[in-house]
């Protein structure tokens, strides 16, 4: 698929066990590949970019997100990736495939979509507050913490 030098696994405690298989990021399969435009620090590239780049015939851009449709982080087989422009439509794309719906105090359901709207923000600062800071839909449309 994409050529590369194989490695080791990560264990448990952080180091890698000698066995001769691949090497493993976050539960993704990484090459070798330094001077890479994409290549971390100890020049290793996530394998489903590197798939990626090979099917669209050139480097993705910084904001460039490849999702693996079947939820597979292993599965980097060019079929089940595809592209997103940034990392918003990717959480988008989750998000309605997920079909997130939030119950209001007054009982009504809304969506993603909806929140959006009704609380004037962006669909990242929804996100954020919802899944990362833990509000509540209610909150999010106020646009504040209780």
């Amino acid at each position: 698929m994409v050529k590369g030098k194989a490695m080791n696994k990560r264990a448990d405690d952080g180091k890698f066990i000698d066995n001769g298989k691949t090497k493993y990021h976050k539960g993704y399969k990484v090459i070798y590949c330094p001077g890479h435009l994409h290549a971390r620090n100890n020049g290793y590239v996530y394998e489903h970019i590197l798939v990626m780049e090979k099917i669209l015939g050139r480097h993705l851009n910084s904001e460039e997100v490849v999702h693996h449709i079947d939820g597979n982080k292993l599965n980097n087989s060019p079929d089940n990736l595809m592209v997103f422009p940034n990392n918003v439509e990717h959480m988008k794309h989750h998000w309605k495939t997920r079909r997130h719906r939030f119950k209001l105090e007054d009982g009504r359901l809304v969506t993603i979509d909806d929140l959006v709207v009704l609380s004037n923000t962006s669909y990242m600062t929804v996100y954020q507050r919802i899944m990362k800071l833990g509000w509540t839909a209610d909150e999010v449309i106020a646009n504040k913490r209780r």
